[in-house]
């Protein structure tokens, strides 16, 4: 897959080099993804695109939750909800993107990009935070 790796906002980077390497290609998939569906890319990309999103965040979101569990963090289980509800959203664009219901889809893509702001703002920084307190050799 051709994504073009493109710098993330410094209010984007966390300070946890895998968390932020993580993101950066979230952020170059999520891309791929909108410029698909604006250029009404065929059916088999599409699938291709979000196939590749769904694999990319499942191991982010172990990795985060491995993470969470070896290194102790107390608001593990609510950052794991979070990720379920990202994963549903996911789902539901995926099975928007099988039927062809192209506005949905974007519809749907939206709400995973504001997720993922959010989400990195609000949830992924005390986690980064955490993890560079208990092991400052992994920044």
């Amino acid at each position: 897959m051709d994504m073009n790796r493109q710098a993330i906002a410094p209010s984007y980077v966390l300070g946890c080099k895998e968390l932020d390497n993580d993101h950066e290609v979230l952020l170059a998939i999520v891309a791929t993804l909108r410029k698909a569906l604006r250029e009404h890319r065929g059916q088999s990309h599409l699938d291709k695109v979000v196939i590749e999103l769904a694999a990319y965040c499942d191991a982010h979101f172990e990795n985060e939750q491995d993470l969470m569990e070896k290194w102790a963090y107390p608001d593990a289980v609510a950052h794991a909800a979070e990720h379920e509800r990202a994963r549903h959203r996911l789902e539901q664009l995926s099975v928007f993107i099988r039927q062809g219901d192209r506005d949905s889809a974007k519809q749907a893509l939206r709400y995973l990009e504001d997720w993922q702001v959010n989400h990195v703002a609000g949830t992924d920084r005390p986690l980064a935070e955490h993890l560079n307190k208990r092991r400052p050799h992994h920044k």
